[in-house]
């Protein structure tokens, strides 16, 4: 909603004549970090999930954890900005809800949705990706590729992003323009 209004209203200026890049500058440029509270919440209950397992997880768990963890903020960073940056050609569509209501499908595991839904959150609309990867990794272990799968999803949304950014751009029109 905040980009959005910066699109609207012509502000987006000031960021673009700043030296550094633009993308990252708009897509973090809003973030509160107050929210990092919630993190630790999620390392506690990470904690409490750990040592209500069965088994301790093995060093290769933790690891493959960490990568699919670490892609899993990647890709949510690339939604956030592609959603965002719909506001280039639609500057008075209000994405939040929609966006809201997507992430509503990560609040279960992907394995109780049937295969094609399951693939379509996994991979295409990686919410499933985001919200089950990591935990199976640590929870059951994932193979090779996986973490390669990982790997990709995360490239193929850092670039999908970088391209949809620099085409939103172009039809940017400034304050002064």
């Amino acid at each position: 909603m905040w980009f959005g209004q910066q699109i609207l209203a012509g502000k987006l200026d000031d960021t673009l004549l700043k030296p550094v890049p633009s993308l990252f500058m708009v897509s973090l440029g809003s973030c509160n970090p107050l929210w990092l509270v919630q993190s630790l919440l999620g390392g506690v209950i990470l904690v409490a999930g750990v040592i209500s397992l069965d088994h301790t997880p093995l060093f290769s768990a933790w690891a493959g954890w960490i990568w699919l963890l670490a892609a899993a903020l990647v890709v949510t960073w690339a939604t956030r900005v592609l959603v965002a940056s719909v506001t280039f050609w639609a500057p008075a569509f209000a994405p939040d809800v929609l966006y809201g209501s997507a992430w509503q499908f990560g609040r279960y595991p992907v394995s109780l949705y049937r295969q094609p839904v399951r693939f379509m959150l996994t991979w295409v609309f990686p919410i499933g990706f985001i919200a089950t990867l990591p935990a199976q990794a640590l929870t059951q272990g994932v193979g090779l590729p996986v973490l390669l799968g990982g790997v990709v999803v995360a490239g193929v949304a850092i670039a999908i992003t970088r391209f949809t950014w620099q085409a939103g751009l172009r039809r940017y029109t400034s304050a002064t323009s």
